[in-house]
């Protein structure tokens, strides 16, 4: 080969070597622009989708001068995460808060014809008019009818309480459920989020997923989350027990408390061991729920059980110093210490004359002295440590129901807000935007179409050099 061949032969293996990496450049261009598009058309497709993460695309240059697409990457900030998580759990906890003591509140709510404080008021005319007429057979009928009244308003009272509370009760065992489908799927979902990384495939999808589970348990309870360098969530209860652990979760369960008949909460160890949790648990419905069950109920319960056995023993004390209509010694009106058990005896519903109205054995059945006694009780302070009256004591009550509901509701507005707020920082942060998604359709559109016309040209380039 001559020296003037060989030359041409180098500056034709040149050329080829020049086209072969122009080639190669414009054809890694066009896959990573259609990479950054198919990435923005599944954000532009997944817009609408809860809980769903942008994902971006960057392009770097290669090694050889070329562009190469990375992999997707969600858009996400952990810190904004969290806080919509804990707004979700404060409205959870303050629903049902609204729920249940709205439904206290109704039970404390009267006219002036019907509830406790009607019933006390026509309790203590019922006396006045006996004052009036001590002898009355009419008068004592009248009388024991009202602390009948008197005593079925505590009796019913008591028991719709309780009724709440029981139905709280019950509500505790379907979270528990709820808590343990959620920690076992989302064990689950830690499972295959490692499988995908492990093999290179994108978990950003199973991410959101599992994110939007976390915010789900975050509406039951207060939780500690935590992400390891696998990407996969560790979740506890605020004591530290664990929930979620890679792929493993713990599951809680309910148990009859023996002194109080109600569920406690109890985690369930690896090994079986049951431990009661009930106290740890704050925060989220679940929380509320307890803490409505548990704290406020037996509260109102406790000041109405006070003031029924109050009532009782101040009407009973005065009576049995004093004398039915026979000039016999009088008995206690009332039995129960309580507003569940209060109740009028019997000997006395059969027989209104044994009703104590004298003050000696000498003035029955005309003396009233013992029956004004019992109606100047109205006015008396047994109550508060001597600072409140009857009604005062039951008006407190009232107020203070009232207000726990109030705070409830205006608390669960505020979380509203909050949660809100919450909700749309982080969609400032990880939502998707279809005019960018759009704009950034186009404008990889342009370079793919650029690199695509780069290959047209090579192509045609080659054809002409190999048919030279």
């Amino acid at each position: 080969m001559t020296h003037r061949e060989a030359t041409v032969v180098n500056r034709e293996d040149t050329l080829m070597s020049t086209i072969s990496s122009v080639m190669n450049n414009a054809v890694s261009g066009l896959l990573a622009q259609q990479a950054a598009m198919n990435t923005a058309n599944s954000n532009i497709s997944n817009a609408e989708t809860a809980g769903y993460s942008r994902q971006t695309v960057s392009l770097r240059a290669s090694a050889d001068g070329g562009v190469q697409s990375c992999d997707a990457r969600r858009v996400y900030d952990s810190f904004l995460q969290n806080r919509l998580n804990a707004a979700n759990e404060e409205l959870g906890e303050y629903e049902v808060r609204q729920e249940y003591l709205s439904a206290v509140e109704a039970v404390f709510t009267e006219d002036e014809d019907y509830g406790l404080s009607a019933s006390m008021s026509e309790f203590w005319s019922a006396w006045q008019d006996l004052a009036n007429n001590p002898s009355g057979s009419t008068e004592r009928t009248l009388l024991v009818a009202a602390a009948g009244e008197l005593a079925a308003a505590f009796n019913e009272m008591s028991t719709e309480l309780t009724g709440i509370q029981r139905d709280i009760d019950r509500s505790v065992s379907s979270s528990v459920d709820e808590i343990n489908s959620l920690t076992s799927r989302l064990a689950a979902l830690n499972a295959q989020i490692l499988r995908a990384e492990s093999s290179g495939q994108s978990s950003n999808t199973l991410k959101d997923v599992r994110d939007e589970l976390v915010t789900e348990l975050s509406a039951y309870l207060d939780i500690n989350t935590f992400e390891n360098n696998q990407g996969m969530v560790s979740i506890q209860l605020s004591n530290g027990l664990p929930l979620v652990d890679g792929s493993s979760s713990w599951s809680l369960d309910t148990v009859t408390n023996t002194s109080s008949g109600l569920q406690d909460a109890v985690w369930l160890s690896g090994n079986g061991d049951a431990s009661v949790v009930t106290g740890a648990l704050s925060g989220g419905a679940l929380g509320g729920s307890l803490a409505v069950r548990d704290e406020l109920i037996p509260d109102y319960l406790a000041q109405l059980d006070e003031l029924a056995a109050s009532l009782a023993e101040a009407v009973n004390s005065v009576l049995t110093a004093g004398y039915d209509a026979d000039g016999q010694p009088g008995q206690e009106l009332f039995s129960g210490t309580t507003a569940a058990g209060l109740a009028v005896r019997q000997n006395i519903i059969d027989d209104p004359g044994l009703v104590a109205a004298a003050a000696t054995a000498d003035g029955a059945p005309g003396d009233s002295t013992n029956a004004l006694a019992v109606a100047e009780l109205q006015d008396s302070f047994p109550m508060s440590s001597g600072r409140a009256t009857f009604a005062e004591f039951y008006s407190s009550l009232v107020s203070q129901a009232g207000h726990d509901a109030d705070e409830a509701e205006t608390a669960c507005e505020q979380a509203e807000d909050t949660l809100q707020l919450c909700k749309n920082y982080r969609d400032s942060v990880s939502g998707v935007s279809t005019d960018e998604e759009l704009a950034l359709i186009t404008q990889h559109q342009y370079a793919y179409e650029a690199s695509a016309r780069a290959i047209s040209i090579l192509q045609e380039l080659l054809d002409t050099i190999v048919n030279m």
